[in-house]
């Protein structure tokens, strides 16, 4: 039972109710106090509302429950990386990867989190590390890549991006890491579009994807596809956050075009 309780929460709460979610966590709990993974999830949903205190509260009490699971620590290690404390990031990082060495998610944050941290250098070579440990893993050629484009090696990151779609097509964040990148530094809308459009091929409600076109055929001044898309991201908003964002996008994209309509020789002249 506390099994069931413990998916059923895990299922509201990715369906946006984190209350309900949290009803189903305690009650589990109480069924079975040493099931670490509902900590885990509890800790997740404290850590979406916002209360650090007590997410690091279940962390701690899941510790006490089997210090030797990896689970904890690369979740806790998510909560500190979030709030932008690296090193402590970095040794829950080490201690998942002590108690689980396959789990590729530990190797990519750590990596990750020395680069943000400012050892750069550091982070690179965990991710040549890795790319020799996991020579199959799509999501370390992606997230390596995110790091060779901010340092501009823009050429490496693209063929990182490409091998990262050939090993893991069903993964859409290559595909729109990708279509920024060609976006951004080589003016390629087109095919921007073209790689965002795969991304929700390989994943349809990709809010990610879903965003990113908003915003590409906003800049396009395609402004009716953009509401199209915001209108999209609206409904699958899943916290206040993510749709107030996805409602600010909309609400100007709109005002854009009502500008547009009314105005049509001062919106041109805009354009130019």
């Amino acid at each position: 039972m506390a099994k069931a309780l413990n998916m059923r929460g895990t299922f509201t709460f990715l369906m946006g109710n984190g209350t309900k979610a949290i009803a189903d966590l305690n009650k589990a709990v109480e069924l079975d106090p040493s099931y670490v993974q509902t900590y885990i999830k509890r800790g997740s949903i404290y850590m979406e509302q916002g209360d650090i205190t007590t997410t690091i509260g279940e962390f701690e009490t899941a510790i006490s429950t089997d210090a030797e699971d990896p689970n904890i620590y690369y979740h806790r290690g998510q909560v500190w990386f979030i709030g932008g404390e690296y090193e402590s990031a970095i040794k829950d990082y080490l201690k998942s990867i002590e108690l689980e060495p396959t789990f590729v998610f530990s190797h990519i944050q750590l990596g990750v989190a020395q680069y943000k941290l400012g050892n750069v250098t550091e982070g690179l070579n965990i991710f040549k590390k890795a790319l020799k440990e996991f020579p199959d893993s799509g999501d370390v050629n992606n997230y390596y890549a995110e790091l060779l484009m901010d340092q501009q090696q823009f050429d490496q990151a693209y063929e990182r991006f490409d091998k990262a779609i050939k090993l893991k097509p069903s993964n859409p964040l290559p595909y729109i890491n990708q279509a920024l990148l060609v976006f951004q530094c080589r003016q390629d809308p087109a095919t921007a579009e073209r790689l965002c459009l795969q991304s929700l091929e390989a994943d349809p409600e990709c809010d990610v994807a879903i965003a990113t076109l908003g915003q590409l055929f906003l800049q396009q001044n395609k402004t009716e596809r953009a509401i199209e898309f915001f209108d999209k991201s609206v409904a699958l908003a899943r916290t206040e956050t993510e749709l107030t964002s996805a409602l600010g996008f909309r609400e100007a994209a709109n005002a854009h075009l009502v500008f547009a309509r009314n105005y049509p020789e001062e919106a041109k002249a805009l354009k130019r």
